[in-house]
């Protein structure tokens, strides 16, 4: 799947807002907070989920953690946290 909205890097998303699906199973939706280059080359991104997420019957509480990797990645976009970032400042 490409990314519709693609604002910034589509390597090193950290900070930026996005929409993915996990594990073919459900869409997620928050900010990522880590980047990483998987052996044999996939970029996968770590996500801070944003809203509940229903993953297999399991419910999934704001501030859980998803990995996903870029081809999942729906839709994506900076925040004022990504630009701060950006100008030098921590997540």
């Amino acid at each position: 799947m490409k990314c519709k909205f693609n604002e910034g890097s589509n390597f090193d998303r950290k900070g930026q807002w996005i929409i993915a699906k996990y594990l073919d199973q459900a869409w997620v939706t928050g900010t990522v907070m880590e980047t990483r280059v998987k052996y044999g080359g996939k970029i996968q991104h770590s996500i801070l989920s944003d809203s509940p997420t229903y993953v297999n019957d399991q419910l999934r509480e704001v501030g859980d953690h998803f990995l996903v990797l870029e081809d999942d990645v729906s839709e994506a976009q900076q925040t004022e946290i990504t630009l701060a970032y950006m100008q030098g400042g921590e997540l």
